[in-house]
């Protein structure tokens, strides 16, 4: 199966998160990390705080994960996404804000 979508088929099969990381492993290595963080995003499509939440409480080399998988929820949701609380503890939030609507005008 295409490495995509076998993300793809464990984003929809309900198993818990920590699960699906372990199906494509805890490092930080492609491809993996690549299938966890899409995986992650099929899983918790509109939930950003959810996703980012459960991919920290799945271990391993989580950080990698977050990189991708917080952007592709983002990406999704918008800045909206992020929550309010979080964003008010982000330096420089304002201007990474502007920053990617520039990039994406």
């Amino acid at each position: 199966m295409p490495l995509l979508a076998a993300a793809r088929a464990e984003a929809g099969s309900g198993k818990p998160f920590p699960e699906v990381v372990k199906t494509f492993g805890l490092s930080c290595a492609l491809p993996g990390a690549l299938q966890n963080a899409v995986a992650g995003a099929g899983a918790f499509a509109g939930r950003y705080a959810d996703g980012v939440r459960a991919n920290i409480m799945a271990g391993g080399d989580n950080c990698s994960r977050s990189v991708l998988l917080g952007a592709l929820l983002a990406a999704e949701g918008g800045a909206a996404a992020v929550p309010a609380e979080w964003a008010a503890k982000t330096s420089r939030f304002a201007e990474i804000e502007a920053l990617a609507a520039k990039l994406v005008a």
